[in-house]
Parts: structure tokens; C-alpha cells; sequence
């Protein structure tokens, strides 16, 4: 009597793709898993093999389980179970940290804490005491004088203004800060007495020299100034503090010179 097969693969046959960008060789066969009816409904929107729908996104493209989750509208514990039934090799935790770390959902979930953070004033109270012990130890102004000075912190820091400076709320909340601390008498005699030393430094003229020469060589930057000079004796800017000497001189060479 014949003993059964207890060896006989439950599900049919099913080719595992070795992927690439190129080509799409079939390198081993192994028996295929049951696919649910969401699996089924991914396959009919997408035109493709879930294995090798899963196979694009996470190893080629390099996109996390919930982005994936998102796009295909499932689960991302769906994401992970399907990965792990098809045998796709999972990521280590390093490079889940990293690729997560570069995630819209990760900055904003930061953006959103560090916000909060913010504004709690004990919080605020803490960091300013902390930074003040930190500047006060002559190791530590040292560095970061090093590390301000040096290229690549430059870059990175111009990079990072202009990209700050491009937001409409940055630069009205800037904006309000920056007159409020300038009405302060305190604050303009500070700025009286570092522009008067910075105007007596010959390495300071020499640079500005430098500066004003590149930037008029250059015919756009002429005809911006001239556009801005000619407009403002046409229309000249109302200031409360000019006196009216001023403005009837202005009144008198306006029509002479335009």
C-alpha cells in the first residue's frame, strides 16, 4: 500500500523574480501563498504582480512600508506582513533610521514638537541658561569659532537662510522682532558703536570696495539702481521725522533732474 505524500507543496508553483531596473530573470521556484482579496484589487489597479509591485517600491525605490501603505491604501501592517510572506529581504534599523529621517511625515511630526517646544517658556528660560555656560568656557568659543569659520559651514549656513528667508511667516515674524529690539535707544547706540569701528577697519573698506565694484560692473544691478532712483524723486518716500527743508529741496530738484 502506497504511504502518502506528505511532501506535496500545498500551493501551485511560483517563480521568485530577481528584479532590476533592466531585466527580470527567474532564478527560483517556490510555492506561492495565498493572496488575499486586497492583494487581488492592487494587482487589477496597478496591471502588475503584487510581488512585483512590493519589490519596486521598497527595494528599488528605497520608500518605507507607510509610504507604501499609502500609496497602495492599505495598512502598513499589511505593508510588512506581505513583505515578509513574499521574502523580500527587510531593512536593518539603521537604514530604516536614515531613510525615515528623510521622510515628509518624520519632518512634520519634528516641525510640529519642536514647536511646541518653543513655546513653553521654562523650556525657552532652560535654553538660554545653557547656552550661556556654554559660551562662557574659552574651549568652547574656540571651536565654533573654527567652525564658523570654515567653508562648509558658510555654505551650509547661506543654504539654510535663504531657505528660511523665503517664507512669508519667517520674514513678517523677523520682521516684528527686529523693530521691536530696534526702538530700544540701548540697542542703536550698540549699533552706532560697531558700525563706527567696523568703518574705521582698512580690511573692512577693502572689502566693501571690492563689493560695490562687482556688483556695478554688472549692467542688471545699473539699471536697478537707476529704475529705484528715478522712482524714488518722482514719487519721494513720506518719513515722519523729514524736516521741511528736505522735502521742499525735493520738491525744488525734481522736475530738474527728471
Amino acid at each position: 500500500m502506497n504511504k502518502p505524500n506528505n511532501n506535496k507543496p500545498k500551493h501551485p508553483q511560483l517563480f521568485l523574480f530577481d528584479i532590476t531596473p533592466t531585466n527580470i530573470c527567474i532564478h527560483e521556484a517556490i510555492s506561492a501563498p495565498k493572496k488575499t482579496p486586497k492583494m487581488l484589487e492592487i494587482e487589477v489597479a496597478h496591471g502588475e504582480d503584487i510581488q512585483v509591485i512590493l519589490h519596486t517600491k521598497y527595494v528599488i525605490e528605497k520608500k518605507s512600508t507607510y509610504e507604501i501603505g499609502q500609496e497602495l491604501k492599505c495598512a502598513q501592517t499589511s505593508i510588512v506582513n506581505w513583505v515578509n510572506l513574499f521574502n523580500i529581504p527587510m531593512r536593518g534599523y539603521s537604514e530604516r533610521a536614515k531613510l525615515f529621517s528623510q521622510s515628509d511625515v518624520f519632518r512634520s511630526n519634528m516641525s510640529r514638537l519642536v514647536k511646541q517646544r518653543w513655546e513653553s517658556d521654562d523650556y525657552r528660560k532652560r535654553h538660554s541658561e545653557q547656552l550661556k555656560q556654554r559660551w562662557n568656557s574659552p574651549a568652547f568659543r574656540e571651536n565654533m569659532e573654527k567652525i564658523f569659520q570654515s567653508d562648509e559651514c558658510r555654505k551650509k549656513r547661506s543654504k539654510t537662510t535663504k531657505q528660511l528667508w523665503q517664507s512669508a511667516e519667517f520674514r513678517e515674524k523677523q520682521g516684528k522682532a527686529l523693530r521691536a529690539v530696534i526702538q530700544t535707544e540701548e540697542h542703536r547706540d550698540k549699533l552706532k558703536e560697531a558700525f563706527r569701528k567696523r568703518g574705521q577697519s582698512k580690511e573692512y573698506k577693502k572689502k566693501l570696495s571690492e563689493s560695490a565694484k562687482k556688483r556695478w560692473a554688472l549692467e542688471e544691478n545699473r539699471k536697478e539702481a537707476s529704475r529705484l532712483t528715478k522712482r524714488c524723486w518722482e514719487n519721494p518716500p513720506v518719513c515722519p521725522k523729514k524736516s521741511q527743508w528736505t522735502m521742499a529741496f525735493t520738491q525744488q530738484t525734481r522736475s530738474s533732474h527728471f
